[in-house]
């Protein structure tokens, strides 16, 4: 089965082995195809438009078209040029001037799509009888160099002056150079600096690869200094991009307007039959995933500072840093990972991704990279992911030894990429002990070769990051600052994914939607939306038109209107006036600062709610919809699609600004819990007590807290968790551990306390439970404890009547006065008639 999304293809003719075919797109849009031959040989052929009818009623299968043949010569360190110079010829191809005329045929020795090799080290005459093309039968011939000028050949083959050849790729623009058929060749250096390392292995070779290199060029020059060879310099890969587009299309332009030779290179085409890009080609309010490459554009010069900064050995850490809708986590997926796995970095190729958010479950971030790593660790480290998130909060440096073990197998000094998406999450829905576990495992693998580090983070979170002082000294290092693109990139965005699925733009639609951004940073999801909902209304022309945008609301209406629409049609037959405040609140997060943030809330738990909830999740997690659903670890989670929805919808956005200042002092609480002054966490827990129903977030940060290395804020703590309400499944189990398990008495004390209260307002199950376990808890070892036992015993009353066994037993063996009148004092209380 074919990845979604991806090109398939069905022949409907039969062709001969070398001929170019006409590609049909569903006998309505014509786009571009790879049609491999033989012997590397890569033909893209862009056809006529099947569906149109023939002014003559004659049926056509086929026509004649001139073909081009371009070699791609160049060493192993431009893996990231070659790739590119292979999209340049298939945007070329479906050029309106060309479409009709040409097919371009790529001769390379690696090509993906031709794997058979092209040895560089036949002579031309072997090469021909083996029937591989060789650089001087091609029309043009790319040479593309950065540091490297490839493998030497064997002494066996020598120029006509008998010096020896510096690589294949010299060997290939010689026979370019001297063929009596003068293709045009095209040469292209990288000057952007290589940084060699005194203690790689391979120095020695690489100094070696650069004189050669510099020797070839060297002998570029006449004897008076002057070039007898044109060469192009250019600075990164997207630069050469748009470079060798303009150069190629020059010279196909050229070769096209000479006579041909013969009639052997023109070639009739049979029909290929090929499905353009199948899904939506923009991806609406969600970020592109890796498989959407193909339709990723405009941030090319990005993608290329990224992988510079990353070539860096020293570079173990790289933060992409940019407002809300910049672009940060499709940057990541769609445009740098991509290149890595291409191997444009060398070695990358066998680098193991590991992708997490901190919050994807809930405060404990260690739990979000262990949920990761778990599944791809051998077998004699697999845990279960609790099990491995304790081992890294109390070893970080054990990451290096799992590390190892994930990489085996694959070439020596290999590192795993840990990529943290939405960064900020360490700073809202974790805990901050938790978040120091995780902050303080990323500062042990700072200087770690074996563990590099990809985050994407809010700008408006970066003073907080940078007060930590282990990530403030990384992001001083590995700050990447994703700014907004400009005018030609985001038409490049508009324009180049609709080309590739076949469809077409009316004339001043793409320029009526770039001047309807204007100048907002995070206007790209906006964007994206706008152009899924447009490509939803496509008509059957395939034509995205100027009317039919307007009637959507445009980039800056579509979204408000979409979400007005369905919700409408819940309405009909449900109040949504109670369910949506209740759904906010669990998919909002607000800072101390009144920041709000988007948090992931439970799937499970919302569709178990009372009506209309149910409906309404179902309804806006459609596909195309403003809800994303997605599976963490086995546990289903919905989140809002993106940020740009607190200000996008309204109903939301009320809410919020209704909401933000009892949020934000809930947050303040939950700081004020670690406070050095009693009365700063009195204030706190009495403010935790007013919060009336308390949302799941407010409780998972309490419960992570019971683990504070202070003794008053774990105490504070479990204060707050038998104050707040209703009682959380997790609660009562959380209470439980820390009363048998924490060191000091105060800490036992206050807990028991908390289990009595949350006794007096629950339900059976946990009423039961909460007994047995203050029960256990009349053995503790500690006298105050013991007190504070008795007394949330008592103070339940007549409903504690299981408990009067154990406390007359309790009784007979307190050898403390005061504990043993409290529970004489509990024992009337319960035996009261109810």
């Amino acid at each position: 089965m074919a990845e979604p999304g991806k090109p398939t293809g069905v022949i409907t003719g039969e062709a001969d082995s070398g001929n170019p075919r006409t590609i049909c797109v569903e006998g309505n849009v014509v786009g571009a195809a790879l049609i491999v031959g033989d012997n590397n040989i890569v033909t893209i052929v862009y056809g006529d438009r099947a569906a149109r009818p023939s002014t003559d009623g004659l049926e056509r299968s086929s026509t004649y078209v001139r073909q081009i043949r371009i070699f791609l010569s160049s060493p192993g360190d431009v893996v990231h040029e070659r790739q590119l110079a292979r999209e340049v010829v298939k945007e070329l191809v479906a050029e309106p001037f060309l479409r009709d005329s040409v097919t371009l045929t790529i001769v390379s020795w690696d090509d993906p799509d031709a794997p058979v090799p092209l040895l560089a080290n036949l002579t031309p005459q072997e090469a021909i009888d083996q029937g591989r093309p060789t650089s001087a039968a091609c029309d043009i011939v790319v040479v593309v160099l950065w540091s490297r000028i490839g493998t030497p050949l064997s002494d066996k083959f020598r120029k006509p002056d008998g010096s020896p050849y510096l690589s294949g790729t010299e060997w290939e623009y010689e026979q370019a150079l001297n063929s009596p058929q003068r293709p045009d060749i095209l040469i292209y250096r990288r000057t952007e600096k290589v940084l060699l390392d005194a203690d790689d292995p391979q120095l020695t070779a690489r100094l070696d690869q650069k004189n050669r290199l510099k020797s070839f060029f060297g002998r570029l020059r006449n004897s008076d200094g002057s070039l007898r060879a044109g060469v192009t310099d250019y600075e990164s890969p997207t630069t050469f991009y748009e470079r060798l587009k303009k150069d190629l299309r020059e010279r196909i332009a050229n070769i096209l307007s000479r006579p041909a030779a013969d009639r052997s290179e023109f070639a009739a085409s049979k029909t290929l039959v090929v499905q353009p890009w199948k899904a939506a080609p923009y991806p609406g309010l969600r970020s592109f995933v890796s498989a959407e490459t193909e339709i990723f554009f405009g941030r090319g010069r990005e993608v290329d500072a990224m992988l510079a900064a990353l070539r860096k050995p020293a570079r173990r850490f790289l933060a992409v840093v940019g407002a809300s809708g910049s672009g940060k986590s499709s940057l990541v997926e769609a445009g740098l990972l991509p290149r890595l796995s291409e191997g444009v970095i060398e070695g990358s190729e066998h680098w193991p991704v590991f992708k997490l958010s901190p919050g994807a479950f809930g405060d404990n971030a260690l739990m979000a990279l262990a949920s990761r790593l778990e599944v791809a660790l051998p077998t004699h480290y697999r845990k279960q992911p609790t099990e491995i998130a304790k081992i890294l909060a109390e070893t970080p440096r054990q990451l290096s030894n799992y590390a190892d073990a994930l990489v085996v197998g694959r070439p020596r000094g290999t590192p795993i990429v840990l990529v943290v998406d939405q960064f900020e999450e360490l700073f809202t829905v974790t805990s901050e002990v938790r978040r120091a576990c995780f902050l303080r495992l990323l500062a042990e693998c700072s200087d770690d070769p074996r563990v590099l580090v990809v985050a994407t983070l809010r700008a408006d979170f970066l003073p907080q990051c940078a007060a930590e002082p282990s990530l403030g000294a990384q992001l001083q290092e590995g700050t990447f600052v994703l700014g907004k693109p400009g005018p030609t990139a985001l038409l490049d965005m508009i324009r180049k994914p609709a080309e590739r699925a076949g469809l077409e733009f009316e004339d001043g639609l793409d320029e009526e939607i770039l001047r309807d951004l204007g100048g907002d940073a995070g206007a790209l999801p906006l964007m994206a939306f706008c152009l899924e909902e447009l490509h939803r209304r496509t008509n059957v022309q395939h034509a995205l038109t100027i009317q039919t945008y307007r009637d959507m609301g445009g980039v800056k209406g579509v979204l408000k209107r979409r979400i007005v629409e369905l919700l409408e049609m819940l309405r009909k037959d449900a109040d949504l006036s109670g369910v949506l405040p209740q759904m906010f609140r669990a998919l909002v997060f607000v800072d101390e600062a009144g920041k709000a943030v988007r948090q992931r809330a439970n799937l499970n738990e919302l569709l178990a709610g009372p009506a209309p909830m149910p409906e309404l999740v179902k309804m806006l997690v459609a596909p195309g919809r403003v809800l994303l659903a997605e599976d963490v670890a086995g546990r289903p989670t919905v989140m809002l699609a993106h940020e740009a929805l607190l200000q996008q919808w309204p109903a939301l956005s009320e809410w919020l600004e209704s909401n933000r200042t009892d949020m934000q002092r809930v947050q303040r609480a939950l700081s004020s819990l670690n406070s050095q002054e009693s009365r700063d966490r009195r204030w706190a827990v009495e403010t935790l007590a007013e919060v009336k129903p308390a949302t799941q977030e407010v409780i998972n940060i309490l419960i992570g807290i019971l683990e504070h290395p202070r003794t008053e804020t774990r105490a504070s703590a479990a204060e707050a968790l038998g104050r707040i309400g209703p009682v959380s499944p997790a609660i009562v189990p959380a209470l439980v551990a820390v009363l048998h398990s924490d060191e000091y008495p105060m800490v036992r004390g206050r807990v028991a306390q908390a289990l009595g209260r949350i006794w007096l307002v629950s339900f059976d199950s946990v009423v039961q439970q909460v007994e047995q376990e203050l029960v256990v808890a009349l053995g503790d070892g500690d006298a105050s404890v013991r007190q504070s036992v008795v007394e949330a015993l008592g103070s339940i009353g007549p409903r504690a009547a299981a408990a009067i066994p154990a406390l007359q037993n309790a009784d007979r063996i307190e050898m403390n006065g005061v504990v043993s009148g409290m529970i004489h004092v509990a024992l009337t209380r319960i035996s009261r008639e109810p």
